[in-house]
């Protein structure tokens, strides 16, 4: 017997000896193979408006498509001059330049070398001297160019502009003031006649704070918050009025950091500054010292919205993003490894703060090992100072992360960001799927190579599942052209189709779980409502497994559905009735469907918890707790590889498409200018078109004003008011033929297109309101009214519009009230230009 312990013992001893030995030359091989991510090394730049540095610019290595940046405006000072500063961090700078382009970058303007500019120890400082090519209130591109030493090319791009008094100083002034009084009680008092505190606010979470929001919110509540960078400002949008301005800096509270967003919406009155708009937003940035696992829990913090976060089977190990950080979490060794973050507190400045990108977790395995998805803007590393996907798989066994693909994208972050929501799955057999502005790609991870599946899609006809394992879509241009579904599970090899009866279309709606919804209506109902936005009644919507099984069909008499939302394990159903009295749709109670399948939940459970001190925080609760405890921080290491992994997808995105900024992100893209500006005008915010042109903008607008040149001809037997009025527009264009003769083979918007160099707006269904933006532009609107009529909008004051009226024979006065609900009744049907 105690010989058999004896050789036991020895065989524990060899085995023990034999683990440490191959670990060690495990650790030393991975050694030679991997590196930590290389620190940041471009430089930042700061414009200098009114002695203030402002606008952080952060440098691109590759020449981007500038008309889909707007990051931010920069004003020119006097003579054209603006100066900014760079802060270089040690690198090198060789060379000094800058280019101006028109926005659409179609046109240099200006490609010029500074010669003069001046160095510290914490970079240089330059002026650029703008040249006298460029118009007055009138946009441009300017885009900063510095060498490095090595011979890299960074560019930094901002919008600029030289107009009259835009007041800016004031306006910064104010967004300083009221931000640092949001730190002093006594002093925040001074706030509070710019607040509008009232049951809207919700006073239950420091995340988000708003013009609604109670005073005690305002000012943080008891959390005492220390601000520990600069507070970065960025003009967004301004006029001689109007501003768009947010700040972003970090704060601590006790030992932790918290990543702060302010937004202004202001008006200047002649007496004072008039706060239109304003949110803040504060999300907790996870720190591994001290240790967020505590009893059993993560504690995530202040939180803006539920965390992205996966487990595998056992629920032993949970991974989770963050703040643009992705953790992992094993119970079972006590560990919790910050797989992949750009900041941590060794790489700790403005460059690697800035959040211009995220990351999607794609796959966890049993072992821990992940797939998952780095987008955006990379802040340092191999692909620093670029935007684009990159795909990393993370090895748990020897803890290293190695990069699988690259895809290099030249538009913006936040345009790549609202692709990637829509779609960017890995299949069972090593596919990636991916949505890119309006196509889909599918790309082997083994060869690297990619195949285009559909492309000119609107993303208003995509949808996907939740997981992205499930997607549908309708390819047409036209609404009365949606005969078939594509319904494709990505696991499987080819899409199935869901067709539509004759005089019908179908439209996919989305997900619940796995099971599809999509909806049937016939074509002779499809009709505008009363303020002539198009109505959609659906007489069923259908729901039905991966299978194709139906599992349920939503059909009632005489009511029909326009739209619909899912809300956790519920579809919300927007309805509507026929008036037959009235010919026309009104709105009804909405209706439910609950989903019968019990919702798959995370074992470890994300929670929200609530304290008088810090209000709603919220946590992990782990299903199994650390089997230590003394909590392990990891970090891998990047394995090194010889070659590209890079994948260039050729897209050639022919679709129009319109996109809204609000508060400076991108809120939604359209394919139809009339969807972009209405959703505009209710948020407040802004229209570009793929050129950066400006197709509408809230608050963008005189008092009062009056177009020019309008020709006032009186309607004869020989034309009718659509051609005079069309014809004034030509006129307006320098385009001078017989429209009459045009109109009767071509449409008015056939004709408007063909002949004026710009483009030609459809804006059915918008309002009065926010038609007259392009009147204060310069360009008549021409609205629809009774008995196919037409008449020209061609100025306002603030009570009236003035109006040609080819029946008249003259221009007049119309009440503001009664014009709007004489154009409502119309089902208001405008069309507009917008000039090249």
């Amino acid at each position: 017997m105690r010989r058999k312990i004896i050789k036991l013992g020895v065989f524990f001893t060899v085995f023990i000896i034999s683990l440490v030995i191959a670990s060690k030359l495990m650790n030393r091989g991975n050694t030679d193979m991997t590196m930590e991510m290389q620190e940041a090394s471009a430089p930042i730049v700061y414009m200098n408006v009114n002695d203030n540095y402002i606008n952080c610019l952060h440098g691109y290595m590759k020449p981007m498509e500038g008309n889909y940046l707007r990051e931010s405006l920069t004003p020119l000072m006097a003579n054209r001059m603006v100066s900014f500063r760079a802060y270089t961090y040690g690198t090198q700078i060789t060379k000094v330049a800058y280019e101006v382009r028109s926005l659409d970058m179609k046109r240099l303007i200006e490609d010029t070398l500074i010669n003069n500019y001046t160095t510290d120890q914490d970079g240089l400082v330059a002026t650029v001297p703008i040249k006298d090519l460029i118009e007055d209130d009138k946009e441009y591109m300017l885009i900063i160019k510095l060498t490095t030493n090595d011979g890299n090319e960074l560019r930094y791009y901002t919008r600029i502009i030289n107009a009259a008094e835009l007041y800016l100083g004031e306006k910064m002034k104010f967004v300083s003031d009221f931000s640092d009084k949001t730190f002093h009680k006594e002093e925040a008092k001074e706030l509070i006649p710019y607040m509008e505190s009232n049951a809207e606010g919700d006073n239950s979470s420091f995340a988000k704070v708003n013009i609604h929001s109670s005073f005690e919110q305002l000012t943080y509540g008891n959390l005492n918050p220390v601000v520990i960078s600069n507070k970065d400002m960025t003009l967004l949008e301004i006029d001689s009025e109007n501003a768009n301005i947010s700040l972003s800096y970090w704060v601590q509270v006790k030992q932790q950091y918290y990543k702060v967003k302010e937004y202004f919406r202001l008006r200047r009155g002649s007496e004072r500054m008039y706060l239109m708009e304003y949110e803040r937003t504060m999300n907790q940035v996870l720190i591994e010292e001290p240790s967020p696992v505590i009893n059993g829990k993560i504690v995530h913090g202040i939180l803006e919205e539920p965390l992205q976060a996966k487990e595998n089977a056992d629920a032993d190990i949970y991974c989770f993003v963050q703040e643009g950080a992705l953790y992992s979490f094993n119970s079972s060794s006590s560990s919790l490894i910050k797989v992949y973050s750009f900041w941590d507190q060794k790489n700790n400045d403005a460059r690697t703060r800035y959040d211009a990108n995220d990351i999607k977790i794609l796959d966890l395995d049993e072992a821990g090992n992940i797939w998952f998805i780095v987008y955006g803007y990379h802040n340092r590393g191999v692909h620093e100072g670029q935007v684009g996907i990159t795909m990393y798989y993370f090895d748990s066994m020897v803890n290293t992360i190695e990069e699988k693909l690259y895809i290099p994208y030249t538009k913006s972050s936040q345009l790549l960001k609202d692709n990637m929501t829509l779609l960017s799955y890995i299949n069972k057999r090593g596919m990636f799927y991916v949505y890119i502005d309006g196509s889909i790609y599918t790309i082997s991870l083994e060869t690297r190579e990619a195949e285009c599946v559909e492309s000119n899609l609107r993303d208003d006809r995509f949808v996907s599942s939740k997981d992205n394992s499930i997607i549908a879509w309708v390819n047409a241009g036209d609404l009365k052209d949606c005969q078939v579904i594509q319904l494709f599970n990505l696991d499987q090899a080819e899409p199935t189709m869901i067709g539509a009866r004759n005089g019908e279309i179908v439209l996919p709606l989305g997900f619940m779980d796995s099971d599809f919804i999509y909806g049937q209506a016939r074509l002779s109902d499809i009709t505008t409502d009363a303020s002539g936005r198009t109505i959609v009644p659906m007489y069923s919507l259908k729901i039905q497994n991966e299978a194709g099984e139906l599992l349920k069909e939503y059909k009632q008499e005489g009511i029909y559905v326009t739209d619909i939302k899912i809300v956790d394990n519920m579809i919300i159903l927007d309805r509507v009735v026929y008036d037959e009295e009235r010919a026309q749709y009104e709105m009804t109670e909405p209706d439910q469907i609950m989903n019968n399948k019990t919702e798959t939940t995370l074992r470890n459970v994300f929670d929200g918890v609530v304290t008088e001190e810090m209000e709603t925080t919220y946590q992990t609760v782990l299903r199994r707790e650390p089997v230590s405890g003394s909590i392990k921080n990891l970090t891998p290491k990047q394995v090194m590889f010889e070659g590209s992994r890079e994948v260039v997808l050729d897209n050639t995105d022919e679709a129009p498409r319109y996109y809204v900024y609000r508060m400076g992100e991108l809120q939604d893209i359209y394919s139809d200018p009339a969807d972009a500006v209405y959703q505009a005008s209710e948020i407040y915010g802004v229209v570009v078109d793929k050129e950066c042109a400006y197709i509408w903008q809230s608050g963008a607008r005189k008092s009062k004003t009056a177009i020019e040149d309008i020709e006032t001809p009186m309607l004869t037997e020989d034309t009718t008011s659509v051609a005079l009025c069309v014809g004034e527009i030509l006129k307006k264009n320098g385009v001078y033929k017989d429209v009459s003769e045009l109109l009767r083979t071509d449409s008015v918007l056939s004709v408007l297109q063909d002949n004026i160099q710009g483009q030609v707006l459809d804006l059915h269904g918008c309002t009065l309101k926010s038609v007259l933006y392009y009147v204060n532009r310069g360009y008549p609107v021409m609205a629809m009214v009774e008995g196919g009529q037409a008449v020209l909008i061609v100025g306002y004051d603030a009570k009236n519009i003035i109006l040609y009226d080819p029946r008249e024979g003259r221009q007049f006065k119309k009440g503001m009230n009664d014009s709007t609900q004489w154009f409502e009744d119309n089902n208001n049907r405008y069309i507009t230009y917008i000039p090249d």
